[in-house]
């Protein structure tokens, strides 16, 4: 066994072997050679059995048994007739002092592997590809062979383990500081890892290694606004877009946005809206619910959405819809129909003639503002009616006997409009009725001032003079009926007939001049 230092030179003389002829006065001479191990690497003098080096000789190549060569070393005697004589083998061993001459080698030129994002501290990386071996070796012996692995340039996120290594290590990086592991901040990060000798030398080896972060559905969507506020006709038709509601999502792919589903609407209304869950565009449904403004002028909602397609992170937001008023209700009176008196003469009606109507429509606004018109059965333009406080009053004093008909109490049937100022106005129609009474303003009138007649002085008592005959203006019974008497002069000789006027002289009377 011979020991000698690494890597020395061509021709460097290694050992001398020696074998002896044991046969007694008959000295044959004898060769040496090799026959078996490296003989590319090592030579042999066949006559002086000098072993010597041919090649640079490596401690660590393939030939090496943990830095020993074994060489198979063969004396054999030279017979003088000039063949082979015996032979005899020996087993040689060549043991390589170690110096530094190698260095720490990664298997990998370069590492590329992958992480979960929010991956809890120690966590290892995973190595991506057949060809990322996470290995790194030294065949140097003791402290040539020893060496230790951090990082650079990884910002302290990760870690190695092991931290030192002797010929060979398999190591792993593992995360160290698991809040910075964040996908959405950072998708990839390289840094270098780096195997350096421990020894004076301190030789070293770098390696790239870059670790993309593997996204993880850690972020619910997020909505555009904090809540959505909407106004709308309360008439708003069906199919009619309400609202368009939006979120975005800070993850990736179908964890992201791109994985939203806007997947619930939920509050009293919600089964007769629509919405669309992939766009959140809100519509009216084609349903038999109709918005009342004058019901309910505001609904609240919340609108629910997820991601990875619905399956994933949700959030919710508020939706109010807010009802803009539609003319959407006739005024309506209090009454079916109305009803008053007025005497004639009189510029006021017995008791006030007040029309009144009401609008449903939003209070305040021209929808539910009410005015009022006759609309027919005033002919004559006798009344007037307030516009705004409906009170209908006659335009002067009312004569009887002036209006059309011939009824006891003559009547105006007219028609009162309530409408509203919206656009288009809303109206109704309403009855009015106004009974005229008589008054008894007419006095009897005799068509002649003077009547005259001539009888005999012996005309016998019931006997008919003369007729007079009044008229009486006045429209109405009793004011125009007529009773007849004889105010003066008549001397108890003449009587009238209270209803026909027919004057006749008195029973008994003397109509004798001289007496």
């Amino acid at each position: 066994m011979s020991t000698h230092q690494q890597l020395f030179q061509q021709t460097h003389k290694v050992l001398q072997v020696k074998a002896v002829d044991g046969d007694r006065g008959i000295k044959n001479d004898i060769k040496y050679s090799i026959t078996g191990g490296p003989e590319h690497l090592f030579g042999i003098n066949e006559d002086t059995g000098l072993v010597y080096s041919k090649a640079m000789i490596d401690r660590e190549s393939a030939d090496a048994r943990n830095g020993a060569f074994i060489l198979e070393i063969t004396a054999m005697e030279v017979v003088k007739t000039g063949g082979k004589g015996l032979s005899i083998s020996t087993e040689v061993t060549v043991i390589i002092e170690d110096v530094n001459d190698e260095i720490p080698k990664f298997k990998s030129e370069s590492y590329v592997a992958e992480i979960s994002e929010n991956a809890q501290k120690n966590t290892p990386v995973t190595f991506l590809g057949q060809n990322m071996i996470p290995e790194v070796f030294d065949h140097d012996q003791g402290t040539n062979g020893t060496f230790k692995l951090f990082l650079e340039g990884d910002d302290n996120m990760f870690e190695v383990t092991p931290s030192m290594g002797i010929n060979d290590a398999t190591f792993m990086i593992r995360v160290k500081d698991q809040n910075r592991i964040d996908f959405e901040q950072t998708k990839v990060i390289n840094f270098t890892i780096v195997a350096k000798e421990v020894s004076k030398k301190g030789e070293e080896t770098r390696a790239s290694v870059t670790i993309y972060v593997r996204d993880q559905n850690d972020n619910p969507p997020q909505f555009l606004a904090k809540k959505y506020e909407v106004t709308i006709p309360e008439n708003i038709k069906a199919g009619a877009i309400i609202a368009k509601i939006k979120a975005d999502d800070k993850d990736s792919g179908y964890f992201g946005t791109e994985g939203i589903r806007y997947t619930a609407i939920t509050g009293p209304i919600s089964s007769a809206l629509v919405l669309n869950n992939l766009t959140g565009v809100l519509t009216m449904g084609d349903t038999a619910f109709r918005f009342d403004k004058e019901h309910i002028s505001s609904h609240y909602l919340m609108v629910e959405a997820r991601d990875e397609e619905g399956l994933g992170n949700r959030n919710t937001v508020e939706l109010i819809i807010n009802l803009e008023d539609v003319n959407d209700n006739h005024p309506i009176f209090r009454r079916d129909y109305y009803e008053s008196f007025i005497q004639e003469n009189s510029p006021t009606f017995t008791n006030p003639l007040i029309v009144e109507a009401t609008d449903a429509d939003e209070n305040g606004t021209e929808n539910s503002e009410v005015r009022y018109r006759i609309l027919r059965g005033d002919q004559y333009g006798n009344f007037t009616i307030d516009s705004l406080s409906g009170e209908i009053k006659p335009n002067g004093v009312l004569d009887y006997e002036l209006l059309p008909g011939d009824a006891q109490t003559k009547m105006y049937n007219m028609t009162v409009r309530a409408f509203d100022l919206g656009s288009p106005s809303l109206w109704s129609d309403v009855s009015v009725m106004v009974y005229i009474r008589d008054q008894n303003d007419n006095a009897p009138l005799f068509p002649v001032l003077d009547y005259k007649v001539t009888i005999p002085e012996d005309t016998p008592g019931g006997t008919p003079v003369i007729q007079v005959n009044a008229k009486d203006k006045d429209g109405s019974s009793p004011n125009n009926q007529i009773v007849y008497r004889i105010q003066t002069g008549a001397k108890d000789k003449f009587v009238i007939n209270p209803e026909t006027g027919m004057i006749s002289i008195s029973q008994g009377a003397n109509l004798d001049l001289d007496l």
